[in-house]
């Protein structure tokens, strides 16, 4: 089940993105997120009108225990960006293999697309192969490939960037 994301949530967020930032080189960040930053991110993301979306187990009111998400900003300050997007996307380790993201994703999509976005980007660590092909499965493009400009477990990491059209 697919739903918009609460302040309320975001222990539960915290707790997926963490995992990713301290356990993977998938973001080149390596410092974990608080409750706090990710309420101050929710309620940004709902004030510009961009997405955050959750998969959730069914059950309850708003679904069951969450299980991955999905968001989207601008992805470059300024009016000449307005209609462009870069997204993050990440899945409970123990919930990948379900569709979940290819869910989240769509709903994702759609939601850009309501919002006025012509493009969504994806910045994913050349260390990730499996969001390279994530990401080409679903219809992103590899655009450019930036070499060494991440740097985490002291190690230089590449940078891939993928563009959708919407």
């Amino acid at each position: 089940m697919l739903r918009p994301a609460g302040t309320d949530d975001a222990a539960a967020i915290a707790r997926i993105w963490n995992a990713m930032i301290l356990d993977t080189l998938a973001t080149f960040n390596s410092t974990p997120k608080t409750d706090d930053d990710l309420r101050e991110l929710i309620a940004a993301r709902a004030e510009q009108g961009h997405g955050f979306l959750l998969a959730c187990e069914p059950g309850g009111d708003g679904g069951g225990p969450v299980l991955g998400f999905a968001t989207y900003g601008q992805f470059r300050g300024g009016v000449g960006y307005a209609r462009a997007f870069e997204h993050t996307v990440v899945i409970d380790a123990a919930a990948r293999g379900r569709g979940l993201g290819r869910t989240l994703m769509q709903g994702l999509e759609e939601h850009a697309r309501g919002a006025g976005g012509h493009v969504l980007m994806a910045g994913v660590s050349a260390a990730n192969p499996d969001g390279i092909c994530f990401h080409a499965t679903i219809g992103f493009a590899e655009v450019a490939r930036l070499s060494e400009v991440g740097f985490k477990n002291g190690r230089y990491l590449d940078l891939v960037l993928m563009q959708k059209m919407l």
